[in-house]
């Protein structure tokens, strides 16, 4: 019964959204971070977002953001940690453009 309480208190402790950015290059260094965090977890959705902000990530779409620097590696391990990792994907980005770019529009 302990471990089903400390596990309860763990769900209701996050953890501090300021993480120290990384240094990259803005021009090279992106990420997209695409989450879908159900409605029961709404509290880790707002630290999410919290977090993405502090990081200065920019929102795309509520659900949608950008980072131009690396993201930090704590970050990602309390992603793990607060058993976020299915709602939330990491994508990197190696070559930027638009569509428009694409087809010289």
């Amino acid at each position: 019964k302990w471990k089903e309480k400390l596990d309860a208190l763990r769900e209701r402790i996050l953890p501090n959204p300021q993480y120290e950015r990384e240094k990259g290059d803005s021009r090279n260094a992106a990420a997209i971070i695409i989450f879908d965090v159900p409605e029961i977890e709404r509290r880790k959705r707002a630290w999410l977002r919290s977090v993405l902000v502090n990081l200065g990530c920019t929102m795309v779409q509520k659900s949608v953001w950008l980072s131009r620097t690396p993201l930090p590696q704590a970050f990602v391990k309390d992603i793990h940690d607060m058993r976020m990792a299915r709602y939330v994907h990491i994508f990197g980005v190696t070559k930027r453009g638009t569509l428009s770019d694409a087809f010289k529009l």
